[in-house]
């Protein structure tokens, strides 16, 4: 099944939480993963492929720094 057609997505977070090994493992083969809270919804992204994304729209100039073992992106003007 094509990624587009699959996805992965919890109505709220105590069932997301459940299934967390479920959700980074569909951010990171790139399918769609969202979880909801109330009215919220959230999605679940691969870092790898969110920080190559931004990277390529220059007029976003998104801002890399590591921070406590990881990466955080800023984007300015936001």
């Amino acid at each position: 099944m094509p990624t587009a057609e699959r996805r992965t997505h919890f109505d709220t977070i105590s069932e997301a939480r459940a299934h967390m090994k479920e959700l980074i493992d569909a951010a990171m083969e790139g399918t769609p993963a969202s979880m909801r809270r109330e009215t919220a919804r959230a999605a679940v992204v691969d870092a790898s492929r969110l920080r190559a994304t931004l990277a390529t729209l220059p007029s976003l100039r998104p801002e890399a720094v590591a921070e406590a073992g990881g990466w955080s992106l800023f984007i300015n003007g936001t």
